[in-house]
């Protein structure tokens, strides 16, 4: 029942994201606003990290996952390794059941 619902979901989400297949074409102005735009913001650079969530009842489940973070500033790595403990949890319960009740 719960791959059900994980598969309902993400197709739900995916259902929700799709975008246009029309393609629009943005004019001269638009794109050089664009550029002038990224020239004057410098984009911090990520760190994408993948990580392994290992499933502690059933080592077959493993499952591989991956969190982004920017270079150099400390609270978003913290922000990311708190997801990757938060995530695993979570992948675990719903794995595995939840600990309060006994699986």
């Amino acid at each position: 029942m719960k791959k059900l619902f994980l598969i309902a979901t993400v197709s739900f989400v995916g259902f929700l994201s799709a975008k246009d297949t029309e393609e629009k074409k943005p004019s001269k102005q638009t794109e050089e606003t664009k550029n002038e735009k990224c020239e004057k913001e410098s984009t911090p650079q990520q760190y994408c990290q993948s990580y392994l969530m290992v499933v502690w009842c059933n080592s077959s489940a493993n499952a591989v996952d991956t969190v982004c973070y920017e270079l150099g500033d400390a609270d978003s790595k913290a922000h990311a390794y708190a997801c990757m403990r938060e995530n695993g949890a979570l992948y675990n319960e719903y794995v595995c059941g939840s600990p309060d009740y006994g699986g």
